[in-house]
């Protein structure tokens, strides 16, 4: 009976867990309503993700910039100075699957390696090198940036001047907040497995006297 029992309180409290929900979505800057160049002082917030970055900029789809350009919205970041670091707004845990890069204003030489490296939530990094150029956006898929905390993005040692990101693809881990009879279940369950436990060692204990 004990263990039947064992098996029905493991049972509540590992249906009573808190599930975790993913949601997929692609920053792409489209949103903001702005024209010409937009300062964004350090910080800046679009989509369910954070950017932050000394130079963080935004450019409007039909100003006409230096360097790469795709008639939409993108962001332009200077990370000779500080790198340009991505999480999401909630600090969830994140998977990043793709992005598009370029280089933009003030390129001190074309093409340049940018390093992507991705910050995992239980520690330890994954990093890929790509290379930029200042004509057009370049895409790339990403493979094993999942369960992230943060991701940089850095430009080559010795180049100078803004890169550029548009149309980041993402998802976001939540853990989905327990119900009352949730809880109600946790609970019991918990309770359960002592009470068997409890019982156990009693009669451990008469038997060992």
């Amino acid at each position: 009976m004990n263990r039947s029992f064992l098996k029905i309180a493991a049972s509540l409290v590992a249906l009573a867990c808190p599930a975790f929900s993913s949601q997929a979505s692609v920053v792409t800057f489209d949103d903001q309503t702005f024209s010409g160049i937009q300062a964004r002082g350090g910080t800046f917030s679009d989509q369910g993700l954070g950017f932050d970055n000394f130079f963080v900029n935004t450019i409007a789809g039909k100003f006409s910039p230096s360097g790469v350009k795709n008639g939409t919205n993108f962001l332009i970041f200077d990370s000779a100075y500080d790198p340009l670091t991505i999480s999401t707004s909630n600090k969830n845990a994140f998977s990043l699957s793709s992005l598009d890069l370029g280089l933009s204003y003030y390129a001190s030489f074309s093409p340049a390696t940018a390093t992507i490296t991705g910050y995992f939530a239980n520690g330890g990094t994954i990093t890929e090198d790509v290379s930029l150029n200042s004509s057009t956006f370049k895409f790339f898929s990403l493979s094993g940036f999942i369960d992230l905390s943060s991701v940089t993005v850095t430009t080559s040692p010795g180049y100078t001047g803004y890169a550029a990101l548009d149309n980041v693809n993402f998802t976001e881990f939540t853990a989905a907040v327990p119900e009352p009879s949730t809880w109600a279940m946790m609970i019991l369950g918990f309770a359960g497995i002592g009470f068997v436990t409890y019982r156990r060692k009693n009669k451990m204990a008469l038997n060992a006297a």
